[in-house]
């Protein structure tokens, strides 16, 4: 059994290792740490340190991302929505929401996607949350094919055609 003292160091070495890691150029050099990475924030997640976790997958999401890992980045996700949830904290939500919708929509998994937004969204009519009723509504807009996310023009572009097109506007 792991002793806290060295846990604790075994968790602050790779939060070091997490702080330069999101430069995708240095992928191929942490490509062997990326398991343990993997579960040092497994290990945060089921010992109730959420915040940290939420610092992980920000920090470390792209790489996981980049090298195939999406299951257990959904399962992350998974952890710290249901948390959110909990703690009625609706910004946690939205970056979660957007890694969510890149691995499904890159794996063709959209009812998976469906059955998520479902729940977001009896969330959002109790803390009456805008901006995540906007992601959610660009998870639609995606999965229906609305905003194709594959062609030449910048996405950025895209997004204030579609919500203007959908009159989402602050305040109403």
């Amino acid at each position: 059994m792991q002793r806290p003292a060295a846990r604790e160091r075994w968790i602050w070495w790779h939060k070091e290792l997490a702080g330069v890691i999101w430069q995708a150029s240095r992928y191929e050099t942490y490509r062997l740490d990326l398991d343990n990475l993997l579960d040092v924030a497994m290990w945060l997640l089921h010992n109730g340190r959420l915040s940290e976790v939420c610092w992980f997958l920000h920090r470390c999401h792209d790489f996981f991302y980049a090298e195939g890992h999406w299951q257990p980045l959904m399962r992350l996700a998974e952890g710290v929505a249901t948390w959110a949830e909990t703690a009625h904290d609706p910004v946690i939500l939205q970056p979660i929401l957007r890694s969510y919708v890149n691995i499904v929509r890159r794996q063709g998994r959209w009812s998976d996607l469906e059955t998520w937004i479902t729940r977001i969204e009896g969330f959002v009519e109790v803390r009456q949350d805008r901006l995540l009723e906007a992601e959610i509504k660009l998870a639609r807009a995606i999965r229906k094919g609305d905003l194709l996310l594959t062609s030449g023009t910048p996405l950025a572009v895209k997004l204030v055609i579609y919500f203007v097109s959908i009159k989402i506007t602050r305040g109403k």
